[in-house]
C-alpha cells in the first residue's frame, strides 16, 4: 500500500507540474503546509 501510495504521489505531482501554473502551485502548497 506505501509504495502505491507514493507512485500515485509521483504520478499526481506530474499532473501538476503539466497543468498547474507555476505560481498556483506554489500557493496551494504553502496553504496546505498552513
Amino acid at each position: 500500500a506505501q509504495a502505491l501510495h507514493l507512485l500515485a504521489a509521483e504520478t499526481y505531482k506530474e499532473f501538476e507540474r503539466t497543468y498547474i501554473p507555476e505560481d498556483q502551485r506554489y500557493t496551494n502548497k504553502n496553504s496546505q503546509a498552513a
